[in-house]
This record gives C-alpha cells, sequence and structure tokens, in this order.
C-alpha cells in the first residue's frame, strides 16, 4: 500500500461513503462483510458506526479486515490509539475482535489488541440479533508503544464464530507531539482577594480547572487552591500542569502587606520560642519584642524568602509577662503577643 498520511485519524462514520476515504475492506472468504450501519453509534450520541453482522449473514470461520488509512511517523512519540466497540454473545460463541499493526507494508503483522467471546462483550448474551443502546459500549485504547517512526498499517480483524452482531465506532489514531506544558502564578502566596495572575505555556490551546480558556488571566481566589492547566496539541494529545495559590486572611494591613501570618510556639514560652512569618514575597523584616511598659528587650533584621520561614528567639533572660512582638516590613508590620512563664 502507498500513499501514507501523517494526518490523524478521527471516524465517527457519519458519512455515507464506506469505506470512508483512504480507509479499505478485505475480504477473502467473500460474502458479507464490514459495513456502515445508521441503527446504532457509540454511547448513543450518533446513529451510525461499522458493523459486522456475525448473527446471520458472516460465515462461520471467516475474517474480514477493515484497515485504517495508512499513516506516516514522525520521531518524537509513539501513536496513540481508541475506539469504541459493542458486542454481545449469542450464547457462547467466541467471536473475536483484533487489532494488527505492520511497519513493513504488510509483509508481517503484530496483533496490538484481541479479545472474544465474554473478554470481548459489553453487554450480557443477547436474542435475537444485537443492536447497542447507549450504555452498552465500552472505550478501548490500544498500546501502540513499539511503533515510533516510519509508515505503518494499522487494521481491524474480525473473526467469526457466527454469535452476534459486532460494532465499532469513533476510531482515533494520532501521534503526540512532544510538548512541555507549564503554569505559573505573578504571586504564589497572597492575602483573601488579592488579584493574581495566572498563566500558561508550550501549547496552542487551553483548559483550565476553572473553565478558563486563555492562556493567561486573572483571579482573586479567596482561599487556598489547586489550578490545573490542559492543553491539546494539533493531535489532540493531552498535556497539564499545576500551581498552588496559597491564600492567607492577612491579618494586620491591607492586601498590599507582604507579611501574612505571624505566630510565636510554644506561647507561653519559657527559655525559647519559634516565630513564624509568612510572606507573600522576599523581604527584609525587621522584629521586635516590647515589655508591657514599652521598654524593647529583642531587636533583629532577617533576610527572609516568600512562604513560611521560622526563626527562634531566647526569651531564657526576660522576666515572667506579656511581651508585644512587632514583624515590620517596608510595606507595613504585623503585631501579636507572647507570654514568658518559667
Amino acid at each position: 500500500m502507498s500513499n501514507f498520511l501523517g494526518t490523524p485519524v478521527a471516524e465517527g462514520f457519519v458519512q455515507t461513503q464506506f469505506p470512508p476515504a483512504n480507509w479499505a475492506i478485505n475480504n477473502p472468504g467473500g460474502g458479507a462483510t464490514w459495513f456502515r450501519t445508521s441503527t446504532a453509534g457509540g454511547f448513543g450520541l450518533s446513529s451510525s458506526s461499522t458493523k459486522l453482522d456475525l448473527y446471520s449473514t458472516v460465515a462461520a470461520g471467516s475474517t474480514h479486515e477493515l484497515f485504517l488509512p495508512p499513516m506516516s511517523l514522525t520521531a518524537g512519540a509513539a501513536p496513540s490509539m481508541s475506539f469504541d466497540v459493542a458486542y454481545a454473545q449469542y450464547s457462547n460463541e467466541t467471536d473475536q475482535l483484533d487489532v494488527r499493526v505492520s511497519d513493513d507494508c504488510g509483509q508481517t503483522w503484530t496483533t496490538v489488541y484481541s479479545k472474544n467471546g465474554a473478554g470481548l462483550s459489553t453487554t450480557s448474551p443477547k436474542t435475537p440479533a444485537f443492536t447497542p443502546q447507549a450504555g452498552e459500549w465500552r472505550t478501548e485504547v490500544v498500546n501502540l508503544s513499539a511503533f515510533t517512526t516510519g509508515d505503518i498499517l494499522v487494521k481491524f480483524v474480525g473473526i467469526s464464530d457466527y454469535g452476534n452482531n459486532m460494532y465499532i465506532d469513533n476510531v482515533n489514531l494520532s501521534q503526540c507531539t512532544t510538548q512541555s506544558v507549564t503554569a505559573s502564578t505573578s504571586k504564589s502566596v497572597i492575602c483573601k482577594g488579592e488579584v493574581v495572575t495566572l498563566s500558561a505555556g508550550g501549547a496552542s490551546t487551553y483548559v483550565w480547572s476553572n473553565n478558563q480558556t486563555a492562556s493567561s488571566f486573572t483571579i482573586a481566589p479567596t482561599s487556598t487552591s489547586t489550578f490545573v492547566v490542559t492543553s491539546d496539541d494539533l493531535n489532540s494529545c493531552k498535556n497539564s500542569a499545576s500551581v498552588v495559590l496559597t491564600v492567607n486572611v492577612c491579618a494586620g494591613l491591607a492586601s498590599e502587606l507582604a507579611i501574612g501570618a505571624v505566630n510565636v510556639y510554644p506561647n507561653p514560652a519559657s527559655g525559647s520560642t519559634n516565630l513564624s512569618v509568612e510572606l507573600m514575597q522576599n523581604e527584609t523584616i525587621e522584629v521586635t519584642v516590647m515589655n508591657n511598659i514599652g521598654q524593647v528587650v529583642y531587636t533583629s533584621k532577617h533576610d527572609l524568602q516568600s512562604g513560611v520561614n521560622s526563626l527562634l528567639v531566647s526569651t531564657q533572660n526576660w522576666a515572667n509577662g506579656v511581651y508585644f512582638v512587632k514583624v515590620a516590613s517596608e510595606k507595613g508590620a504585623v503585631n501579636t503577643k507572647l507570654t514568658v512563664s518559667k
């Protein structure tokens, strides 16, 4: 066979032409074979599919081949194939469906999918002839990882045991294009109500978990959330990435404040306490501790990273009582209390 195509296959047998353009049938046993039916479609989403009538017109033991368009693969990733199938046994027959692939122009074939009888069935045995309802279909995904470059032929092979009807619909064969989808945010730690920009890169189309379809958009989340972006390449191979936005209440000043939550633990403290400082971005902060009469008993400066930082403060030489802890940056300050009890 020739005229290998580089384009993906997406066939739902909606057009009346059968076999569809660039498809082919091989019927070595003669007689009836694969044909287009307008009585049933995959999961009831259409009324069209291809059917092999194993109930009444196809002889037992006969083999019937339906060829997909020849495909030319390029280096980068293995092809991917899926299809919908519907089949019911009449009683205990072993009608069989194979998917076979050749990378030497049909001289030899590799079976990459094979099911028969009860293993192929998508519902319980039916009498008389089987016509599938919406819930009597199954989607199959075929592993083609052994084929990455060159020309390939792919065919469905139906083998009759004179059982019941077999249907195939929504055949998809494509080769993923290697890509690296990215998701990023202008700030990963924000105050509640603060506006932040989410951005995606690496593909041409995007769908975010909040139903946004733009590559970049602004949002003001009210709670810590994970946003997932999914993209399709030109052959509809999905890739995804995610980003986490940490949202804090931000006690003290407005949302422009660079400091989020400030905590001390243990509280009360005896010999020392941990000062936890959460920052919206990298900041230089100053820590000041005063006693209840306004005397400064401790001061220090620190260059901290965005996120949660922990500082150890010694209280060993402080008298018992209540102390006021102030954590300040150029954009404002957050205050909390510490009790020392020895």
